[in-house]
């Protein structure tokens, strides 16, 4: 099931980056249109909601075990599903309840693109959720090298109690003899 909401994530995440910064590209490349910093912003926010879906998608389970990696999780899925909703809700826009329609090719077709922009987002939010619910502590097979490195420490400082005792018991023995500390043996 997750591999199904990732993958759905994932292609509905591109799908909007290729309408939104195509849409931007169109209206940076026309000259006439006095709408050149509207496109390039759309252009750089269809990038950065991809980056945030990407992230989501790529990063390792262990960067989630952060508080603000979780939190960030929370705003990167929201980020990331904005391009995904905004185009379904232009599509029910659009194309309404289709039924009965004088179209019903076109009308269909686009609540479908509707929905399935739809389903994307909310895949994207999930994401985001199952991102921000990564457990705290170390996965099973972590458990096993933090044991040893906690039985490695033990060792340590057991080690280090041991040269401080013999090196106070080594200052005990010292006698000073005119101001200077003598050994004697």
């Amino acid at each position: 099931m997750k591999k199904a909401i990732v993958a759905l994530a994932f292609l509905s995440s591109v799908v909007s980056f290729l309408v939104v910064g195509g849409g931007g590209a169109a209206l940076v490349a026309i000259a006439n249109s006095g709408e050149q910093a509207t496109g390039a912003l759309l252009g750089f926010c269809g990038t950065i909601a991809l980056a945030c879906v990407l992230v989501l998608i790529f990063a390792s389970e262990a960067r989630f075990r952060e508080p603000t990696w979780r939190a960030g999780a929370i705003a990167a899925a929201i980020i990331g599903a904005m391009p995904s909703a905004g185009i379904a809700a232009a599509a029910f826009r659009f194309a309404g309840l289709p039924i009965g329609s004088a179209m019903p090719t076109v009308d269909w077709s686009v609540f479908l693109a509707g929905i399935l922009f739809t389903l994307g987002s909310v895949s994207i939010l999930v994401l985001g959720y199952l991102r921000s619910q990564t457990p705290m502590q170390p996965a099973e097979e972590d458990d096993d090298e933090t044991e040893e490195a906690d039985v490695i420490r033990m060792q340590q400082l057991r080690n280090a109690q041991e040269r401080l005792r013999s090196a106070l018991e080594d200052a005990a023995a010292l006698e000073e003899d005119d101001g200077i500390r003598v050994r004697r043996v």
